[in-house]
C-alpha cells in the first residue's frame, strides 16, 4: 500500500500532462498531495481488515461498498470521477458497468493479504464488481492483485510478465519509448493498466518505476499508484520513501496503514529491499538473482542500512573486536527484520526478547578482516546465502573504505549559488562534474563541481525555466533532458542513473583520474565527495607543475628597461608575464593611464586581444601617449570563472604595482573590470582591489569609464566607444559598499 500511495502522490502533480514526458522531475513538489486513488486504496483496505481473511463475497463487497462511501464522503474533494462521485451519494449504491482504472488502483490491498493466487483474484474481482462490473474494469483489478501477489511472493519479472500476458490477454512486449511519444490522457483499464505494468517491468528500482510511469504522461497519479504498488512488493522501499508516505496523509489513514501492516506480517525492523532481493534467490540460486541481492546489500549500506543480531552474535562481534582476534572461525548470525530473527532463533538465543541493530557497514568491515576465508555472515536462519569474508571484502571495495573517505572527505566547500545570469559556456568549460538532484521542491539543484576546485549549486525551478537555461549552455544536460533522463553519453560527457533522484554526470578527463588514482573502472558509484576529492587530485597534480614568477629587485629592473629590444619584447614595450601568468603589458610615454582589469588574457607584447586594441584607442583618444594593463588578479586565463586564489600571486602584484609607479608617470587610474568581479567564488577579486588600494591611495586619481553597470561597477573597455568619457570613481566607498 506504501507504493500506490507514494505512486499517487508523486504522480499527482503531473496528470493531464502537465509533465515533461521526463524522468528526471522532482520527486515531491509543493503540489504533490494524495488523490482519490489514496482514499479509496485505504478504504479498501479498511473493509478487507473489517471483513477478515476468509470472509465471503457478500460480506466483503458490504464491507467494500460501506468503507468507501464512508471514506470517499470524508474525503469529497479527493479528485474523483463523475459516476463515481454520483455513486458515493446513493443510499442504495449499484455497479454501473464502468471500466475505467479506478478498480485497478485501489485493489492493492487484495494483492497483499491472502495465501494464494486465486483467493487473491477473487477478492480483487469482488472489490472491482461493486462499481466496475465491466468485463475490462474485473480484468485491470485482477490483474494488478495477481501482479502483487506473484512479485512479493518471490516471482522473477517474465514471470509476473508471462502470467499477466497468459491470464489477462494484455500486450505486455511494448516499450515505453514507443509508448510515450503518443500517449495521452486514458482513464480505462485497457489503456493504463498495462502501461503501469510495463513500467514496472522496464525498472530498475521502486523509485525506477515511478519515475517510468510518470513519464509516459496521461493519468500519471494513477498509473504510478498502479505501478508503485507492485514495485512495492517487488523491491521493497527504503525507510525515507516509507516515511515521506506516512507524512504525507493524515492520521486516521496512518492508523488504517498500521493496522494493515500487522495483518500481512510486515517487519516492524528490518531491510526491506534485502529481503526482497533474497526471496527470489530462494526461488532461483541464479547468478543474477544472487548478484542482485548483493546489489541490494551495498544499496542499504551506502545508506547506513543494518542488519538484526542476536546477543549470542553480539558477544562474538564484541569480543574478537576488543581483542583484535580475527584468526578463528568467524561466523555471525544476522536478519534481515525482527520477523525473520524470531523465525530463526537457536538454542542458545530460545530466551531472546531483543536484538541489536549493527549497520551493514561495520559488520562488512569485521568479516572483511577475517583470516580466514570461509569466514562470513548467514544471513537469516536458512543458510541459503552465506556471505563470506570475499564477497564483503568485494561489496566494501565498490564503495572504497567508507570511514577512511569520511576522515579524508571533510570538510567540504561551501556550495556557491549561481544565478541564470553566472551561467555562460566559458564557465561550463570548466566543469568537470555535476550531479544533478530532482528529489523534491527543496532538493531540486544541479551541483556543478569546477576545476577551479569550488562547487557550483545552480537551483531548477518546477517551471523549466532556469532548466532551459543550464541546456542553452550545457549541451550534455540538454540531451540527458532531450532523452527522457536515460543514461547516455555526449562527446566527454557521461551520465548515469544514481539512486533517489539523482544523476550524475562525469567528464572524460575526472573520469580517467579517478580510474587512474584508484583502479576502479567505473564511476557510476561515485558520491559526490568522490567527485570533489578526483578533481581536487586534479589540482594537486597541476599545483605540483607549477612554478610561479620570480619577482625581485633584478626581475623588476629588466622590466622598466623597455626601451631596447629584450629577448621576445620589442623595444618600447613593458612586459612581466609567462604563460601561466601576467602583471605587466604597455606601451608607456609620457602620460600613462593605468588600466586595472579582472585578470589577463593572451594578450602579448605587438599580439593584442580586442580588449587591448579598444584600450590603445580610448586611451590615445582621451589625452593619454601611454597606456600600462595590469589586473586585480595576475593570473592568465582566458576564462575567468577558472581563477583560483594563490599566495604568490596575492603578494607579488602589488609589490609589481608599486615598481610601476616608481617607474614611470603615471597620471590615472582606469578601473576596468566590469561585473567579473562579482562571480560567485571570486571574492577575493574584493581583497585583491583594497591591496592595490593601499599601494596607490589617493596619489593618483581613479576613474570609471563611461556610466557604471546595473550592479554599481565599472564597465570592462571591450565594448566602450570613443563618445564615453572619463568619470571619477570613488573606491574607497565603492569598497565600502561591497563590504570590504
Amino acid at each position: 500500500m506504501y507504493g500506490a500511495i507514494l505512486g499517487d502522490i508523486i504522480g499527482s502533480p503531473y496528470e493531464f500532462d502537465r509533465g515533461a514526458k521526463i524522468k528526471a522531475f522532482p520527486l515531491f513538489i509543493e503540489k504533490s498531495r494524495f488523490t482519490d486513488d489514496t482514499v479509496i486504496t485505504v478504504a479498501v483496505a479498511d473493509a478487507l481488515l473489517y471483513a477478515g481473511k476468509d470472509a465471503g463475497e457478500d460480506k466483503i463487497c458490504a464491507a467494500v461498498v460501506s468503507s468507501m462511501q464512508h471514506w470517499g464522503r470524508k474525503y469529497p474533494k479527493a479528485g474523483y470521477g463523475g459516476k463515481f462521485r454520483e455513486w458515493l451519494k446513493e443510499k442504495e449504491p449499484k455497479p454501473y458497468d464502468s471500466f475505467g482504472n479506478g478498480s485497478a488502483m485501489r485493489v492493492s490491498p487484495a494483492g497483499w493479504l491472502y495465501d494464494s493466487i486465486e483467493r487473491t483474484r477473487k477478492v480483487a474481482r469482488w472489490t472491482a464488481e461493486v462499481t466496475h462490473n465491466h468485463p475490462e474494469g474485473i480484468k485491470g483489478a485482477e490483474s494488478v492483485a495477481s501482479a502483487i501477489y506473484l512479485a512479493r511472493t518471490g516471482a522473477s519479472k517474465n514471470a509476473v510478465k508471462k502470467y499477466i500476458e497468459d491470464e489477462f490477454g494484455y500486450n505486455l512486449s511494448r516499450t515505453l519509448k514507443e509508448i510515450r511519444p503518443a500517449y495521452h490522457m486514458d482513464v480505462t483499464c485497457q489503456g493504463s493498466v498495462p502501461e503501469a505494468i510495463i513500467a514496472f517491468l522496464e525498472a530498475t528500482d521502486f523509485e525506477d518505476v515511478v519515475r517510468n510511469a510518470v513519464s509516459i504522461g496521461g493519468d500519471t497519479d494513477t498509473i504510478a499508484c498502479v505501478a508503485g504498488s507492485i514495485a512495492e512488493a517487488y523491491y521493497g522501499l527504503t525507510p525515507m520513501l516509507e516515511n515521506e508516505c506516512l507524512e504525507r496523509i493524515p492520521e486516521k489513514m496512518k492508523a488504517v496503514l498500521c493496522r494493515f501492516d500487522h495483518a500481512r506480517g510486515k517487519a516492524i525492523q528490518g531491510e526491506s529491499i534485502i529481503e526482497a532481493a533474497l526471496l527470489r534467490y530462494h526461488k532461483d540460486n541464479s547468478l543474477e538473482n544472487k548478484a542482485a541481492v548483493l546489489d541490494a546489500i551495498y544499496m542499504r549500506m551506502k545508506d547506513d542500512g543494518y542488519f538484526l543480531l542476536p546477543p549470542s552474535a553480539v558477544r562474538q562481534f564484541d569480543e574478537c573486536v576488543a581483542n583484535a582476534d580475527y584468526d578463528g572461525a568467524i561466523n555471525i548470525e544476522a536478519y534481515t527484520s525482527d520477523r525473520e530473527f524470531f523465525m530463526g532463533l537457536d538454542e542458545e538465543d530460545d530466551n531472546a526478547t531483543y536484538t541489536t541493530e549493527v549497520k551493514i557497514y561495520d559488520l562488512l568491515s569485521f568479516i572483511a578482516k577475517a583470516t580466514d576465508p570461509k569466514a562470513g555472515i548467514d544471513i537469516n536462519y536458512d543458510k541459503k546465502l552465506y556471505l563470506d569474508r570475499d564477497m564483503a571484502r568485494s561489496i566494501l571495495a565498490r564503495g572504497g573504505d567508507m570511514a577512511d573517505r569520511q576522515k579524508r572527505y571533510l570538510p567540504m566547500p561551501d556550495k556557491i549559488n549561481l544565478l541564470p545570469k553566472d551561467l555562460t559556456q566559458k564557465f561550463i568549460s570548466g566543469v568537470r562534474f555535476c550531479f544533478m538532484c530532482a528529489y523534491d521542491a527543496y532538493t531540486n539543484y544541479c551541483e556543478l563541481y569546477h576545476r577551479n576546485g569550488k562547487i557550483y549549486r545552480y537551483d531548477i525551478s518546477v517551471d523549466n525555466t532556469q532548466v532551459e537555461k543550464i541546456c542553452r549552455v550545457f549541451p550534455a544536460l540538454k540531451k540527458f533532458n532531450e532523452s527522457d533522463g536515460q543514461n547516455d553519453k555526449l562527446g566527454e560527457w557521461e551520465w548515469n542513473y544514481y539512486e533517489l533522484g539523482a544523476w550524475v554526470f562525469a567528464h572524460a578527463e575526472v573520469e580517467k583520474a579517478y580510474k587512474m588514482r584508484t583502479g576502479y573502472p567505473n564511476y557510476l558509484t561515485w558520491s559526490p565527495e568522490d567527485a570533489y576529492m578526483t578533481i581536487r587530485d586534479l589540482m594537486e597534480e597541476e599545483d605540483t607543475m607549477f612554478e610561479p614568477m620570480k619577482i625581485d629587485a633584478d626581475t623588476l629592473r629588466d622590466m622598466s628597461d623597455y626601451r631596447r629590444d629584450r629577448e621576445g619584447i620589442p623595444a618600447g614595450w613593458i612586459y612581466l608575464g609567462n604563460d601561466e601568468e601576467r602583471y605587466v603589458l604597455g606601451r608607456p610615454g609620457e602620460r600613462n593611464i593605468l588600466v586595472l582589469g579582472v585578470n589577463p588574457s593572451t594578450a602579448k607584447p605587438g599580439d593584442d586581444d580586442p580588449t587591448i586594441r579598444n584600450v590603445r584607442r580610448i586611451a590615445e583618444n582621451k589625452g593619454f601617449d601611454g597606456w600600462i594593463m595590469m589586473n586585480l588578479h595576475p593570473q592568465r586565463t582566458p576564462h575567468p570563472e577558472e581563477m583560483e586564489e594563490k599566495t604568490v600571486w596575492s603578494e607579488n602584484n602589488p609589490m609589481v604595482i608599486k615598481a610601476v609607479m616608481r617607474e614611470f608617470q603615471v597620471h590615472a587610474v582606469w578601473c576596468a573590470w566590469g561585473n567579473m568581479i562579482d562571480m560567485p567564488g571570486k571574492n577575493f577579486l574584493y581583497g585583491a582591489l583594497a591591496n592595490i588600494y593601499d599601494v596607490l591611495g589617493e596619489y593618483v586619481k581613479w576613474y570609471s569609464y563611461g556610466s557604471l553597470t546595473k550592479d554599481g561597477n565599472p564597465r570592462h573597455p571591450l565594448y566602450m566607444s570613443l563618445t564615453n568619457e572619463f568619470q571619477e570613481f570613488d573606491v574607497r566607498e565603492y569598497l565600502r559598499r561591497k563590504d570590504v
